[in-house]
């Protein structure tokens, strides 16, 4: 596609067709962009944008201008994505004719805005109820975005609708990704060997076709997996992956992910001095990349490494990670994370707390813990609920548990941090 498209432009430019000049840009970038050339890819682009503009092409200079935004994301720019979306839809009110939504899906996925993300292929979905092929790459993303929040059934439609507009086809790398995402579906299941198996083979199909650029995300994600079903093997793969992958695009982001893979490969194999240094150093290259989810896994695995080899700074790390999550709709990892926080003693459960607050209690125990950061008894709390002396204390004692307090006293003492005064 490349090599083809680079001939299209020659002879377009040759002949003085521009808008053949600029439909070969645009396949030129695209493709390029994959095999991870993103300076290259960006400046066809953009030269595809200003033919677009300079003749008043409507259709085409939406779908460059979205191109453009995704392809500033892909190279952790996320910030400078938002005001070309919103150029590309205020050109043409009928931006939802061209592949604006599906690659907004795409790049809200890429920086961690799981819920706009999945807004977006809500979008592209109500938009062509019978299913595009075209449209399956946003519908993808929109489903590993759900999947993130934690709504799976909003996960699955959307996958689904994915894979029947493809009629099972394997069209550009979308049924692909529409498999990732049911990989991902069945490590948020519990089957994280499963989901490893699954995103080896997607993997592999990405980097056979070229499609580089794309294939970093799924890898970070079969390191993880891995390391979660304690297959030290294959995170060891991802990690070397990844690292073939950095090594070609140059840029921090794509270190920061290769330094995660590389993280969760040694915490397997019990190499935590190794892990920690990987982490540090993805935290250090995640930090400016806009990519906010996978900077919090780093922060996450920096923790988990850190709490493994007994030192200090994991519960900080890991409650630095609880908070990006929930700030990207992460709700899947950030549960995650507070799990992990909760076996940390009481200042991880303290951390865990803060990040769910009243929010982990059940309605019961909510009840039950509002009374008694008032003052009130157990015996008292029995009577205005109408239950049991004993049921009171089991709750309040699951309560101090799930806030990380040590007593009636503390709760009483962190009733307004915990949102029960």
């Amino acid at each position: 596609m490349a090599r083809e498209s680079a001939r299209a432009v020659e002879a377009a430019e040759a002949l003085g067709d521009r808008f053949v000049a600029m439909q070969g840009l645009f396949a030129f970038g695209y493709s390029i962009m994959l095999r991870l050339r993103f300076a290259d890819g960006e400046s066809a682009i953009r030269r595809a944008v200003a033919i677009a503009r300079e003749d008043e092409k409507a259709y085409r200079l939406t779908a460059t201008l979205s191109m453009l935004a995704a392809q500033v994301t892909l190279q952790g720019r996320s910030r400078e994505a938002g005001p070309l979306f919103e150029q590309a839809r205020s050109l043409n009110p009928a931006f939802r004719d061209t592949i604006l939504v599906e690659l907004e899906a795409f790049a809200r996925w890429m920086a961690g805005d799981f819920t706009g993300a999945v807004s977006a292929a809500q979008e592209a979905a109500a938009w062509t109820p019978g299913g595009a092929r075209r449209r399956a790459f946003g519908l993808a993303c929109g489903g590993l975005a759900a999947a993130e929040t934690g709504d799976t059934r909003e996960a699955e439609r959307l996958l689904g609708r994915a894979r029947d507009a493809l009629g099972g086809r394997d069209w550009a790398y979308f049924l692909l990704y529409t498999r990732y995402g049911e990989a991902v579906l069945a490590w948020h299941a519990g089957r994280p060997a499963e989901c490893a198996a699954a995103l080896a083979e997607v993997t592999a199909s990405l980097r056979g076709m070229g499609a580089l650029a794309v294939s970093v995300f799924a890898l970070i994600d079969l390191a993880e997996s891995a390391a979660d079903a304690h297959d030290g093997n294959a995170a060891a793969s991802a990690a070397r992956q990844l690292e073939d992958v950095a090594s070609i695009a140059d840029l921090a982001p794509h270190r920061g992910l290769a330094a995660a893979a590389a993280s969760w490969a040694a915490l397997e194999s019990s190499e935590l001095h190794v892990a920690v240094a990987q982490a540090t150093e993805a935290v250090d290259l995640l930090s400016e990349a806009g990519w906010r989810s996978h900077l919090a896994r780093a922060h996450d695995v920096l923790g988990r490494s850190l709490a493994a080899a007994g030192r200090p700074g994991a519960v900080a790390e890991l409650e630095r990670a609880a908070a990006i999550f929930a700030d990207c709709g992460a709700a899947w990892r950030r549960d995650r994370t507070v799990q992990v926080l909760r076996r940390l003693g009481s200042s991880g459960r303290r951390a865990a707390a803060a990040t769910l607050g009243p929010a982990s209690l059940t309605r019961r125990e909510r009840e039950v813990a509002r009374l008694a950061a008032r003052g009130m008894s157990a015996k008292a709390i029995a009577a205005a609920l109408f239950v049991g002396e004993r049921t009171v204390e089991s709750h309040l004692s699951s309560t101090y548990a799930k806030l990380g307090v040590e007593s009636k006293l503390d709760l009483i003492r962190r009733a307004a941090e915990l949102g029960l005064s």
